[in-house]
């Protein structure tokens, strides 16, 4: 659940007192009776600084069927809690009115002095940012998460946060600097380090991801192996199965790929979006080895697949199918995908990368045919997007606007 302003509040003694009566009986009234107690009284209870005397806490604990401070809970207590609820529901904090609270209950750790939560609640922040793709001032706070607990001998939270940093980084196409963040981690992981099996599994699945990338194969593909093998469900099972076919896919062994992504069809079988990524990946291997109509199958099967409103996938499986279509010789039905899936977003959360890489794509497809009324089309959502876009998304401009310029310059017969 994610919280609001008015959630984040250190409740008094009789405060919580009176919530724990309320969610076990109808009223206060009903919960005196039980107790033996006037209603009066008890009300003056939960108003004053002490709730009552010891033989009121006896009775309290015992209609409850708990302990008393399991009932009531210390600031420091209540503040942990907030902060272990944003943590495990982050990405439901991704939108600009989310950061007061963040921001908030970050302020309230740092006044009590509670290092560990601040650095969480750093980290949080971070992440709040990398979701609405402002990554320069995510790194920032992931930053100042992993400075927080420096002293603090928190090794394990800090390999955690090297993976999130470097993962921004990744998507910020700072390959090198995402490669100096796992490198940092493995280190800490090799000087004996006590590492949870699931942090353990991302560092590796991620690193294998970041090797994929920059062409490092092998030792990209031993990375995958090692986190298949640390694999706590079916999900991570079918990630890590799944990408050692792009792999191989990467290297041009395409009997292989697929070999692994009918794999991880069988390991993802209950998982819609996760069956999806894997059609959309055979319908890429399927176009490399030219067997269009089975691509364009697998691209159709991706698109049936996709979860409600997740955008970003619509934006990579359209540059799947805009390439498939293009060598059908059918390159407007890319255009026209686009144009659809890009009326599609409305207000829904899309990450810069996929909607500029989706465009840049689609520009080189029309630029190819010579096609100036399409660029002209392309241009015009362009200039809308830019309208739309909230002046603090600084990178997200600069590259709408390289875009345009891009049309421009070859629309004026400058293109190089």
């Amino acid at each position: 659940m994610r919280l609001t302003l008015s959630d984040i509040k250190i409740l008094t003694e009789g405060q919580q007192i009176k919530n724990a009566i309320l969610q076990k009986y109808s009223s206060i009234e009903e919960f005196a009776e039980e107790v033996m107690l006037y209603p009066d009284s008890l009300k003056r209870y939960l108003r004053s600084k002490k709730c009552g005397s010891a033989t009121f806490r006896i009775k309290l604990t015992q209609a409850m069927g708990m302990g008393y401070y399991q009932i009531v809970l210390s600031p420091e207590e209540q503040i942990h809690r907030y902060v272990l609820n944003v943590t495990d529901n982050i990405n439901d904090y991704n939108d600009e009115d989310s950061l007061l609270v963040l921001e908030t209950l970050k302020n309230m750790c740092v006044k009590e002095n509670m290092i560990i939560e601040s650095a969480m609640m750093f980290r949080n922040i971070g992440m709040h940012y990398f979701s609405r793709s402002l990554n320069d001032s995510a790194i920032e706070f992931i930053k100042l998460s992993i400075m927080t607990i420096a002293d603090r001998n928190m090794n394990c939270l800090t390999i955690q946060y090297l993976l999130e940093i470097a993962m921004v980084y990744f998507y910020n196409l700072e390959y090198e600097k995402a490669k100096k963040s796992y490198e940092k981690a493995e280190r800490l992981i090799s000087d004996g380090v006590e590492v949870d099996q699931e942090t353990l599994y991302y560092f590796y699945y991620r690193y294998g991801v970041l090797y994929n990338t920059i062409g490092r194969y092998e030792r990209a593909k031993g990375m995958f192996e090692k986190a298949l093998s640390l694999s706590l469900n079916c999900t991570q099972k079918g990630d890590a199965t799944m990408n050692i076919g792009i792999n191989y896919k990467k290297q041009g062994l395409y009997k292989n790929a697929l070999e692994y992504y009918e794999k991880a069809l069988i390991t993802f079988e209950n998982h819609r979006g996760k069956l999806s990524w894997v059609y959309n990946n055979m319908a890429e291997t399927y176009r490399c080895i030219q067997q269009f109509e089975q691509a364009l199958i697998s691209i159709n099967m991706a698109y049936d697949h996709v979860e409600a409103n997740n955008f970003e996938k619509l934006f990579v499986y359209h540059q799947t199918y805009a390439q498939i279509v293009e060598q059908m010789g059918q390159y407007r039905k890319g255009i026209d995908k686009l144009f659809e899936t890009l009326s599609k977003i409305g207000d829904g959360f899309v990450h810069r990368k996929y909607i500029v890489n989706g465009i840049n794509n689609m520009i080189k497809i029309v630029k190819k045919h010579n096609d100036e009324a399409a660029l002209k089309e392309l241009e015009k959502i362009l200039i809308t997007l830019l309208k739309n876009t909230s002046a603090k998304n600084v990178e997200f401009i600069r590259e709408l606007k390289a875009c345009i310029g891009d049309i421009y310059i070859y629309s004026k017969g400058l293109d190089f």
